[in-house]
């Protein structure tokens, strides 16, 4: 239920820059996108460690992009769980490192954030991403890691929107 009520206020946040004249039906419409090796579209998952000889970490996650859409704006969701193993800051949260990328069938990808941001426990954390004019990309990617992250929780969720 809370998912939807932030995607109700992103959609409200995002009309307040349109003309009064805006109507219900110009507010963006989301729905969820499914993650790539999984049957639904929130995946949870724990912090590995950084990638070590032929140990892989769990850092990237992929979200298909259905290839009939034209979704012109995607909504990246994360939510940290638990508190892991790592350093945490004086408040207790942990410092995530987070990308997102839009990749596209040309085999061209655009990273559209890259940030390092300490998240409390349970407070949601929103990246909006806008797509190219006139193409759609066939896949979100979203890497989510840290050193001061390792053995935190998290569920993550992607929406594509018009």
């Amino acid at each position: 239920m809370a998912l939807f009520s932030r995607l109700a206020l992103f959609a409200g946040v995002l009309s307040l820059g349109w003309s009064s004249q805006a109507t219900a039906q110009t507010a963006p419409q989301c729905v969820p996108l499914k993650a790539v090796g999984s049957e639904g579209s929130v995946v949870s998952k724990r912090v590995s460690p950084n990638t070590v000889f032929f140990v892989r970490d769990n850092w990237n996650t992929d979200f298909f992009v259905p290839p009939e859409s034209r979704y012109s704006q995607f909504l990246v969701s994360l939510t940290s769980k638990t508190v892991g193993s790592g350093t945490r800051d004086s408040a207790g949260q942990e410092l995530y490192t987070i990308r997102a990328y839009l990749k596209y069938n040309d085999s061209n990808t655009d990273k559209l954030f890259d940030q390092s941001i300490e998240l409390p426990q349970g407070v949601p954390f929103d990246i909006q991403l806008f797509s190219r004019p006139y193409e759609a990309p066939y896949q979100v990617n979203v890497v989510v890691g840290g050193e001061r992250a390792i053995g935190s929780d998290y569920s993550l969720t992607v929406f594509g929107c018009n």
